[in-house]
């Protein structure tokens, strides 16, 4: 019988792009090792992307904590890893990251066996299998395909962390995963040693209610039974919990190398749904309904929130955001001096957009933002940017009016037109889309320049707005035909354009 190994610890699997441009797969304890010398971790998918971050701050929470800010502090200025605390840890711990162990395969229920296989792509989101939708693969089950261990190795982690509820399965019902629905907040620094470390939660800064940091689940000697409601024994537990229970099934290709086509895949541990506090999210504080979390938007770009994602509200009355604990300890840091408030970092946003109670996913995302540390520590910069903000939704509101003015001027210019007619029409012009889309880059020189020269900075954007909502205003009622109805839709809208834009910019 053929023994099969691969043991994530050594074995070439994480993809790092490297600081000198180029690319490379390494294993858990290089990644680590070398972490001042890496760019960032990089998958095409922002889910992989996310979940071994995930692992890796599992990891260096389970060897160096840390207890506190001061010895984060510590852990900061040293710039790396230490290498014989990690060699000490994956030499004790090094069979139980073998994904192919006899007794403990990494995040996998030992000894799991059901009437039926899975295909393995049932693992990966974008191929259709089973339950997952129709995204980007139009092949059935039927269509079993092997792949390398490595790209199993990636999406099993994803999976744990991400996969939503889809219905029935072998064990008990399925139920979402920690960060199914959540958009996953992570500060990136200069190298993966920063990045790690600017979202490496001091113990005193975890939430009350995991108690802890606790123990991984890969260091616990029985197979966690499927359960529903599970409270986590420490945040370590909460990080690695298994949402799914699966097993590998290995094989050898043509080659003779070792690949995958099938699993044993079922539900695992879901976490109670009265856990609304993962720090690596944020939240919506509504005083009735709890803790709702931040999710992505198919028609909102996260840079329309950003003024939110790192402010903090005192206001417990009425609904207010909650940011990431990791932009909380950016607060922390500056008002310690750790960091220099003249820095910039940058805040990734990951995750997917799912119908809420059902799988199908709408679409996921990987958007990043610059990140000047200046707004954690002047809480009146963040204003100004919120300010920025809503003039820029005042100024689309703006855009809309007069373009549903032209809209109906050219439907029933002597009546009352269908109002969905109406919203259709304005709709297919597609000038809000415009709009947004060109204040992106403008923002973030906004978000860049603000803590430089305020007032010019907030001239410039006001500016930008004007001229914006002017061109977009033009580009969508340009090409149409030269009737007398259209020229005068066209300027009796740009008459409600100019002065809506007044009263807005005065």
């Amino acid at each position: 019988m053929t023994h099969y190994s691969f043991n994530l610890v050594d074995k070439e699997w994480i993809p790092c792009m490297l600081r000198d441009g180029s690319s490379s797969k390494l294993g858990i304890l290089e990644t680590l090792l070398k972490a001042d010398d890496i760019e960032e971790i990089f998958d095409p998918s922002p889910l992989v992307t996310a979940a071994l971050h995930r692992l890796l701050l599992a990891i260096l929470h389970c060897n160096f904590g840390p207890a506190s800010v001061e010895e984060w502090k510590t852990m900061w200025e040293t710039g790396h890893f230490d290498r014989s605390i990690l060699q000490e840890y994956f030499d004790k711990w090094y069979s139980r990251f073998d994904l192919f162990d006899k007794q403990h395969p990494f995040y996998q229920s030992q000894g799991f066996v059901l009437k039926k296989k899975t295909p393995l792509k049932r693992l990966a989101f974008e191929y259709a299998a089973q339950n997952n939708p129709t995204l980007f693969d139009h092949s059935t089950d039927d269509n079993r395909p092997c792949f390398p261990v490595k790209t199993a190795a990636l999406w099993l982690i994803t999976n744990q962390s991400f996969a939503p509820t889809a219905g029935k399965s072998s064990t008990i019902h399925t139920k979402d995963s920690p960060w199914s629905r959540g958009a996953v907040i992570l500060v990136n620094g200069d190298n993966l040693f920063q990045t790690l470390m600017l979202n490496l939660i001091p113990g005193t800064m975890i939430p009350q209610e995991f108690s802890g940091y606790g123990k991984p689940g890969w260091e616990l000697d029985a197979n966690p039974n499927p359960e529903h409601g599970v409270i986590p024994k420490g945040y370590l537990d909460y990080m690695t919990i298994q949402s799914r229970a699966v097993s590998l099934i290995p094989s050898d290709d043509a080659s003779g190398a070792t690949c995958i086509c099938e699993c044993y895949y079922a539900q695992g541990r879901s976490v109670t749904e009265n856990l609304k506090s993962d720090p690596l999210l944020a939240y919506r504080v509504n005083p009735e309904k709890g803790n709702l979390v931040w999710q992505l938007r198919k028609d909102r770009a996260v840079w329309r929130d950003s003024s939110v994602l790192f402010s903090f509200s005192a206001d417990q009355t009425s609904e207010h955001f909650r940011p990431a604990l990791s932009i909380n300890l950016l607060h922390v840091l500056i008002a310690k001096g750790v960091l220099n408030k003249k820095r910039q970092f940058q805040l990734n946003v990951y995750g997917q957009n799912l119908n809420p109670g059902q799988p199908n996913i709408n679409f996921w995302r990987h958007e990043r933002l610059p990140l000047p540390l200046a707004y954690f520590a002047d809480e009146l910069l963040v204003e100004d940017l919120q300010t920025a903000l809503k003039e820029g939704e005042e100024v689309r509101k703006v855009l809309r009016y007069a373009i549903r003015g032209f809209a109906r001027g050219m439907l029933a210019p002597e009546g009352n037109p269908d109002k969905d007619a109406v919203t259709n029409l304005v709709d297919h012009l597609g000038a809000e889309r415009l709009y947004w889309s060109r204040l992106e880059t403008q923002f973030y020189y906004l978000l860049r320049e603000l803590p430089n020269a305020r007032n010019e900075a907030l001239d410039a954007w006001a500016d930008t707005l004007r001229h914006t909502c002017w061109d977009c205003f033009g580009e969508a009622t340009r090409d149409l035909d030269g009737s007398a109805r259209t020229l005068r839709s066209i300027v009796e809208a740009r008459q409600k354009l100019g002065s809506g834009l007044k009263r807005v910019l005065a």
